[in-house]
């Protein structure tokens, strides 16, 4: 159907529709003149006969080309109406789908800050207190094991008294990336606070958590951060625990534990790794 209001259209906008009429036009004139000129003998009568033909051809055609013209505005002024309807549709168009974007990006950050943190990148501390919770739940109902990590920069107020505080935030910036690096997917890093760090090591049993932790301890000691033209060395000392080492389990009494046991590290010359399961906890 549109096909054919297309073609249609065109002809009308085509020379055609003012030729074959005309043509038309002039084929019935001299058929009527031939067919006066056999029965009317006298040159009056066929002059007559002329210029009346020719006063109803011109005024056909007037008619014609003006009823022509009319329709060719009109359907100008449509077309032109319908493509100026189409750009602003597109326009306005155009305008709500940058709205909607910028809506669902605007959404999609105010999601983001909500559970993570907007210096390091790594989830925040309300992001950690779900996990764990929803962490301990499971254990209890399921008994799938998990580990706790708690990591603290040592002598960082150091880096920020000696390089200044940007220094400092590029520091706990690298430290995150790199240990991210050597997580898996399923684990969940935390900024737990200042230069602490978390850990929720999911499936993962005490010893297994443990090794990963002196390990980490090792890399970041020889794992040199670059700042302008310093190259500032740093180590970490982290605590590490589980939900099966304790008796009375609970978000608080694993945080606890955990800990304790950093501070243990702390205590020991800092730089390393110690076991939540190694200390008294009663």
């Amino acid at each position: 159907m549109n096909k054919h209001k297309s073609s249609f259209g065109q002809f009308l906008m085509s020379p055609w529709i003012i030729f074959l009429p005309c043509s038309l036009y002039i084929a019935i004139a001299l058929g009527s003149l031939w067919r006066y000129q056999s029965t009317i003998p006298t040159p009056w009568a066929f002059d007559s006969i002329t210029i009346v033909h020719a006063a109803i051809f011109l005024i056909a055609a007037s008619l014609h080309y003006f009823l022509i013209y009319s329709v060719r505005h009109l359907i100008s002024s449509l077309v032109n109406s319908r493509d100026n309807n189409l750009e602003l549709a597109q326009q306005k168009t155009d305008i709500l789908r940058e709205e909607i974007r910028q809506h669902k990006a605007a959404r999609s950050e105010l999601q983001r800050l909500a559970t993570h943190d907007p210096l390091t990148g790594a989830r925040n501390r309300r992001h950690f207190r779900d996990t764990l919770a929803s962490e301990i739940e499971r254990f209890k109902r399921y008994r799938n094991n998990f580990s706790l990590l708690i990591i603290d920069l040592d002598n960082f107020q150091g880096v920020n008294d000696l390089y200044g505080h940007d220094c400092g935030d590029f520091v706990l910036q690298q430290f995150a990336q790199f240990t991210q690096q050597n997580l898996r997917q399923s684990d969940v890093f935390v900024r737990y606070g200042g230069q602490e760090f978390a850990i929720i090591a999911t499936n993962t049993e005490f010893d297994s958590a443990k090794r990963f932790a002196d390990k980490l301890c090792k890399s970041i000691e020889t794992h040199g951060i670059h700042h302008q033209s310093t190259t500032i060395g740093i180590t970490v000392s982290i605590g590490v625990g589980s939900p099966d080492s304790l008796t009375k389990l609970s978000a608080q009494s694993l945080v606890s534990a955990t800990e304790n046991a950093l501070r243990k590290a702390k205590a020991q010359g800092k730089n390393c790794a110690i076991g939540a399961s190694s200390l008294s906890l009663n």
